[in-house]
């Protein structure tokens, strides 16, 4: 009967040194058995991995090995959630949570959307952690500013940042004008190997829901993309960001906050990948 199993990778070690292995049905009992191995794929670099295999039997012996190739990849859908559990449990973490409610009239798609409450300049977001220091990301989400007011100035709703927290690329809202002729806009600004890029203003509805989405790369020569409602608004070629990875994002209002702002905000429908747009 065999008794043991193992696998390695690489230049074979002794026997019985390699990584041991677990019988598919519990216990090693029979001359015939089928071995399992979970691995990590976190831990994993991408591309082809060359696995070894060989077992023992009860008298001592090693077999001869076998082998298996696998090829790794990243899967393209990273995180997604549209608050239909009706809290933000989802999230991997919350800041302002006494501001932050999960309600039906924050509702922009489905039943539950999330409603952000602008307190003075303390911020109020759901942050992902979900991607691992990524070099592609593209993110979609719905807003509605509900009629908040920015003062004179913008705050930011939406932010990637490195794991060291430095901020990657930011998507911005403002309210413009005088009543009843308020203008409510947000833009991109995407962080670059010497300096920022900051976008146009594009105006939203104020009191509707508004998709927007980002697509953003870490290369020498890279492509910023910004959509509103499924129309491409703002695009930015020959970015040298190649020394940004993604590691979180926040959704929110996060920075930028000043006590002249008030008012609530909605979001909902939050969804994000690493290669293909996400669309409307």
């Amino acid at each position: 009967n065999i008794v043991a199993a193992e696998w390695y990778e690489g230049t074979a070690p002794a026997p019985g040194s390699g990584t041991p292995m677990l019988a598919s049905d519990g216990s090693f009992n029979s001359a015939s058995e089928n071995v399992k191995y979970t691995f990590n794929i976190a831990t994993m670099t991408l591309g082809n991995h060359t696995y070894y295999v060989r077992v023992k039997d009860a008298v001592g012996y090693w077999s001869t090995v076998g082998s298996v190739t696998v090829n790794v990849q990243i899967p393209n859908a990273i995180f997604s959630d549209g608050f239909e559990s009706g809290n933000t449990s989802a999230w991997s973490s919350v800041s302002g949570a006494t501001q932050l409610t999960v309600n039906t009239a924050a509702a922009l798609n489905g039943t539950y959307g999330l409603k952000a409450t602008i307190a003075g300049n303390t911020p109020s977001y759901v942050q992902d952690n979900t991607p691992n220091n990524d070099a592609s990301y593209n993110a979609r989400f719905v807003f509605n500013p509900n009629g908040t007011s920015t003062g004179t100035g913008q705050h930011t709703i939406f932010v990637g940042r490195t794991s060291g927290g430095g901020t990657i690329f930011q998507v911005q809202y403002r309210r413009t004008g005088a009543s009843p002729s308020f203008t409510y806009q947000v833009r991109a600004v995407v962080n670059r190997s010497g300096g920022t890029n900051t976008g146009t203003w594009y105006t939203i509805n104020g009191n509707a829901a508004n998709t927007i989405e980002i697509s953003w790369a870490s290369s020498g020569s890279a492509t910023f993309n910004m959509y509103i409602g499924g129309s491409l608004k703002q695009t930015w070629t020959g970015l040298n960001t190649s020394a940004l990875k993604l590691d979180a994002v926040r959704l929110g209002p996060s920075t930028g906050l000043t006590s002249s702002m008030s008012g609530s905000e909605y979001f909902d429908n939050f969804a994000s990948t690493r290669t293909t747009y996400i669309g409307p």
